[in-house]
């Protein structure tokens, strides 16, 4: 619908904070939110450690074949904010680096929210001959708009924004802005960083009005492709692996700084592609298929067999 006095589609926009009550983290979403509304958004905030999340069982049940896509014995207020997430037309999450990356609760979340609909990949849900890109949104879909703005104590790098990388990835949302603000015990008052969230709330609200025109705002990064910063190195340090796209190739320094460099091929492999989500779904079915009929060994029985009656695992003298 449109809203007559604006003339522009109504959009709505989540803050999350994971933050202590009234901590910075609080205070960087309701900045941001600020700015929404200067967008005239219709704003929202809920804060994470209000809530009651679980960790999830490892039970598997949300991967069986059921009529029901999303299925968990976990009763918890997750469904609640899904719904609220899933209602929204652009998220801003504010996380704060525990242990120089995201804590508990967030990845606590992101392993609950890592299974059905939007989680999991498609390999087991189609048969063996069927192409996994039938069950995969087209390129031409744009995610929905996300925006990350952690804090952290040191300077030197964390791994605080891989985090927030993962559970965009995850959900299939587009990133516009991951940053983490170093030295933030007095966000109130600190003008530069507060006008940044502002900023921040309002390209968000703007990219939830136009997801087609949504761009990535935020520093360019090491990975021309993501933006990422952290990297794995194989055993000679011959070649690189970007940890947020999944993208193989070489750091080389250009002009005093280091970039990455990738074939282009590199591209159908990246995580967050369409072809890549299907090049990976296709390696994890096929594996599937082979670990099936090893499972269904005798060899295979007789050895978990063997490690079932072998030790028990230990709990404490009061547990049900």
């Amino acid at each position: 619908m449109i809203d007559k006095a604006y003339g522009v589609m109504p959009m709505k926009i989540l803050a999350i904070s994971g933050g202590i009550r009234d901590s910075d983290n609080d205070s960087i979403c309701k900045e941001a939110l600020l700015g929404v509304q200067e967008e005239h958004g219709e704003i929202e905030f809920i804060r994470l450690p209000d809530l009651h999340l679980e960790n999830c069982k490892g039970c598997k049940i949300c991967f069986k074949d059921t009529e029901e896509r999303e299925v968990c014995e976990i009763d918890d207020d997750l469904w609640w904010l899904k719904e609220r997430m899933e209602a929204a037309d652009g998220l801003l999450f504010s996380i704060p680096a525990s242990r120089r990356g995201a804590g508990s609760l967030f990845h606590a979340l992101i392993d609950r929210l890592d299974v059905g609909e939007k989680g999991r990949l498609p390999y087991w849900e189609s048969e063996f001959d069927q192409d996994v890109l039938e069950g995969l949104p087209g390129e031409t879909i744009p995610g929905k708009p996300a925006a990350f703005l952690g804090t952290g104590g040191p300077e030197f790098p964390i791994r605080l924004r891989w985090d927030c990388s993962l559970l965009a990835q995850i959900m299939r949302w587009r990133v516009i802005e991951n940053r983490v603000f170093v030295r933030t015990k007095c966000f109130a008052l600190e003008t530069e960083k507060m006008g940044y969230a502002h900023m921040v709330g309002k390209a968000l609200a703007r990219a939830a009005m136009e997801p087609e025109q949504a761009v990535y705002i935020g520093d360019k990064g090491v990975c021309p492709h993501c933006y990422g910063r952290n990297f794995y190195l194989n055993d000679c340090a011959q070649k690189a692996v970007c940890c947020t796209c999944g993208m193989e190739g070489r750091l080389e320094v250009e002009g005093g700084k280091v970039r990455f460099h990738f074939d282009e091929d590199q591209l159908d492999r990246a995580y967050d592609t369409r072809a890549g989500m299907a090049y990976y779904a296709r390696e994890a079915k096929n594996y599937q298929m082979i670990a099936s009929k090893m499972k269904d060994s005798y060899k295979y029985r007789q050895r978990q067999k063997f490690y079932q009656n072998f030790i028990e695992g230990l709990l404490p003298e009061n547990s049900k």
